[in-house]
């Protein structure tokens, strides 16, 4: 199967486990090869995860995307898709990683 969209985060905390230490986000089939979102990580280094910083980092992982239009789907809907999978992802994260305390 040939992907419309992927997506791939990894979040880890500081030592005092509040606030994001490091934060990866990488984005497939949405740019002529796998890419990251380095502005997406920057914003949320050093933050704890909020919605309102979920939602910038995900406009901001669409953001450096280029993708085509094809018979799978839209440029415009495979941004769109970034954005959703973007939130889910990292809503995963911050779920296992506060469940560990």
């Amino acid at each position: 199967e040939i992907s419309i969209v992927g997506v791939a985060a990894r979040l880890t905390l500081a030592p005092d486990r509040d606030v994001i230490d490091t934060a990866r986000i990488a984005l497939n089939a949405v740019a002529p090869r796998p890419l990251r979102a380095p502005d997406a990580e920057r914003i949320l280094t050093g933050h704890p995860l909020t919605s309102e910083l979920v939602d910038e980092a995900a406009d901001l992982a669409a953001a450096v995307t280029d993708p085509i239009s094809d018979v799978r789907a839209s440029a415009e809907f495979r941004r769109h898709l970034t954005r959703v999978m973007v939130r889910q992802a990292l809503a995963q994260c911050w779920q296992q990683l506060t469940e560990t305390r």
